[in-house]
């Protein structure tokens, strides 16, 4: 990313970014899958 395309994303109104990140998200990930984390602590001793 160049210094003139930051400082134009840094240029937009807070709700334009907001919307811009939205559809990235969506063009990237399913809409109706959801991942799934497990922590798993396993104590030794």
């Amino acid at each position: 990313m160049t210094f003139e395309e930051l400082n134009t994303l840094y240029q937009l109104p807070l709700f334009d970014l907001i919307q811009r990140s939205r559809q990235t998200h969506e063009e990237n990930w399913p809409a109706a899958e959801v991942q799934l984390c497990t922590l798993l602590s396993i104590k030794t001793g």
